[in-house]
């Protein structure tokens, strides 16, 4: 689970935390937790299965592949398209080709991928759809399997604040809207600090703010209600 927050500066700022599950799709099923493609072919090695786990998270990414067959080391080869572009060689992977043992009933092997090393991310960890994952024993580019159009990489909410109302002494009416991309839920609260204070206090939790909550960033939402500086 990624949690993000998201600050407006002095007078008030308004952090926003996400909650993340993990997302994708393939042509043989989905789960929320990962993304599956099944391919078995009668021949001496077989991919089995290909998995992408917590799509969403460069640093917890990671590719599992299940290699079928007779016992013994197969070289396979991993790539990626995203919208249709050609495919490239996955440059997140510790290495690419990568030497893989092969048995009955099947070994699977579980690679760490940190996509912000591809090109199609460039460093950065933000969402891409309809992303295509392929797995192939090389030497014999009719065994492969395939994860296509999944989600991966993740984007942060984006929160306005809209009106803020200070004519009372204490109690502040606070206004916001809230998108996210990645159809997140967000939760939303309310902080403030004072200027000049000594000692400094720093950044503090306003209590009762009464838009404080969870928030669907799948659609457009705005909210607003009073909260307590003190």
């Amino acid at each position: 689970m990624l949690n993000r927050s998201l600050c407006l500066l002095p007078p008030l700022a308004l952090l926003a935390g996400m909650s993340l599950s993990a997302c994708g799709g393939s042509s043989s099923g989905f789960s929320e937790d990962s993304s599956t493609s099944t391919e078995i072919l009668s021949v001496p090695t077989w991919i089995g299965e290909l998995q992408l786990t917590a799509p969403r998270d460069p640093e917890q990414a990671t590719i599992a592949v299940t290699l079928r067959g007779r016992p013994g080391v197969r070289q396979v080869s991993f790539l990626y398209e995203v919208e249709g572009s050609l495919p490239r060689i996955l440059e997140g992977l510790a290495s690419n080709p990568v030497d893989l043992g092969t048995g009955d009933p099947g070994v699977v092997h579980r690679l760490r991928w940190d996509f912000r090393s591809e090109e199609s991310w460039n460093g950065d960890d933000g969402l891409r759809r309809h992303v295509t994952l392929t797995a192939r024993v090389q030497g014999a580019e009719e065994l492969e399997a395939r994860l296509e159009g999944i989600s991966v990489g993740n984007d942060a909410p984006r929160l306005m604040l809209e009106e803020l109302d200070t004519s009372g002494e204490s109690l502040v009416s606070v206004s916001f809207s809230l998108s996210d991309s990645s159809d997140d839920e967000v939760d939303v609260f309310a902080e403030f600090d004072l200027v000049d204070d000594l000692p400094d206090a720093g950044w503090r939790r306003a209590s009762h703010w009464g838009a404080s909550g969870r928030y669907d960033g799948s659609r457009s939402c705005s909210a607003r209600g009073p909260a307590v500086m003190q």
